[in-house]
């Protein structure tokens, strides 16, 4: 019943919108122990448009937003590596939906570091 509860509230708040509510995740796997941390779904990517120095720039100022507003955060690695290592972000099906296009191809550019979980 719990479940069934928690899933319509999902459902209710990305038909609304209202995804800096919903629950993403930041997966560390070392020694083969996995530790994951509850983050707003409001995390900031890196949107690929025209300009890449300003594109980097933006995003970068973006990062520091998040993190002054989400300060037990500060530590998170939010910028993709060039290459996949031991830090994810889970990001649940329903929240993913509820991103605007530009949000989802820019995650979709990076699989090794952001998991969709359906």
């Amino acid at each position: 019943m719990r479940f069934l509860a928690k899933l319509t509230l999902t459902v209710i708040m990305c038909l609304a919108g209202v995804t800096a509510f919903s629950q993403c995740y930041y997966v560390v796997t070392k020694d083969a122990k996995v530790n994951k941390i509850s983050i707003p779904c409001d995390f900031p990517v890196k949107l690929s448009a025209v300009n890449p120095v300003q594109d980097k720039s933006n995003f970068e100022n973006a990062v520091l937003n998040w993190k002054a507003a989400n300060p037990t955060l500060k530590d998170l690695k939010l910028i993709p590596k060039s290459h996949p290592d031991t830090v994810t972000i889970e990001i649940p099906g329903a929240a993913f939906n509820a991103f605007p296009a530009d949000k989802q191809q820019a995650i979709k550019g990076f699989s090794y570091f952001y998991k969709i979980v359906f």
